[in-house]
């Protein structure tokens, strides 16, 4: 399973199989009000919030310029959702510099082909660190 955040109650959850939030309580003995409700879903705009606030507005692949551009890791036009893994934060260079260079992009990690999850490939930045991203915190909760 997929442990996650919980939007309401920050606490650490487990959607079920069907996509909602499992049974747990709220930290404070109650039962939180999102049990068995649906998991929000990342749209466009809870992404973008989320890749920013992950990113400080540092561009998250050469860590020296301010981050502009939301990258797609793995192109919308092969399946790639907008979720915190598969965006990265870069400056207006380095998203202009992986547009140009693919290949270059590809061993980086800010390219990810079709087969793969973005989760699972590491981001190698200029520096030679590594990280991953992941969709590990839900997004903010729509008011229904």
């Amino acid at each position: 399973m997929n442990i996650t955040v919980c939007p309401v109650c920050l606490g650490f959850i487990e959607p079920n199989d069907v996509g909602c939030v499992t049974k747990h309580e709220d930290g404070i003995g109650k039962l939180c009000p999102m049990t068995a409700k649906p998991m929000p879903r990342w749209t466009e705009r809870a992404t973008r919030e989320a890749v920013v606030g992950r990113s400080n507005n540092i561009c998250e692949y050469c860590a020296s310029f301010r981050a502009t551009d939301c990258h797609h890791r793995k192109s919308r036009g092969v399946g790639g959702k907008w979720h915190p893994a598969n965006i990265i934060h870069l400056c207006r260079f380095c998203h202009a510099r992986a547009t140009a260079n693919p290949e270059e992009a590809r061993e980086s990690g800010l390219i990810v082909e079709s087969h793969q999850d973005p989760a699972t490939v590491r981001v190698v930045r200029r520096n030679g660190s590594t990280f991953f991203l992941a969709d590990d915190v839900a997004p903010p909760r729509v008011a229904m």
